[in-house]
């Protein structure tokens, strides 16, 4: 169990293990979680996650944490996030799911796991431009990646679609 610390900075009388401390937001929406994420910061994340932080918040721009994680190719970070049962089909402002960035950065092991740990809502969710993730991942030249996506999308009996030209 983590052992308590007194946090100065927050009214009344809070503990390092009360989850109300992780879902503080700063000026930008983000929680420490975000933080956490953005700079890797694993142990520091996961012990939140089981402190019961909460892993869907949205900062300004609509992303959570497991957005950052995707776009920063954070595999072992995403692969927590996932496993503390984060929302893997959230939208983002620009209407991004985080398979549509982990597929725009042709990031073969995070779609992977995300494909795998129940992301299949994400296959037809367009963005705001009206491209699914497998679009960006093709626009983006990741062939290996629309291999990936194609295959699991058969496998999970769904029509595979792309962006009309």
């Amino acid at each position: 169990m983590a052992r308590e610390q007194s946090l100065g900075s927050y009214p009344g009388s809070v503990s390092a293990t009360d989850p109300e401390v992780f879902n503080q937001l700063d000026k930008f929406g983000r929680t420490p979680m975000h933080v956490a994420v953005a700079n890797n910061q694993m142990t520091c994340a996961s012990m939140m996650a089981e402190c019961g932080a909460e892993l869907d918040i949205q900062d300004v721009n609509g992303d959570t944490p497991l957005h950052i994680a995707c776009r920063g190719n954070l595999r072992m970070m995403v692969s927590m996030l996932l496993w503390a049962g984060c929302d893997r089909d959230i939208v983002n402002k620009n209407g991004d799911t985080a398979l549509h960035l982990a597929a725009k950065g042709g990031y073969e092991d995070i779609v992977w796991l995300l494909c795998e740990n129940g992301a299949e809502a994400s296959y037809t969710i367009k963005d705001n431009d009206g491209k699914l993730a497998i679009d960006l991942a093709r626009e983006a030249g990741h062939t290996d990646t629309v291999e990936l996506l194609e295959k699991e999308m058969r496998s999970d009996g769904k029509p595979i679609e792309h962006q009309s030209h």
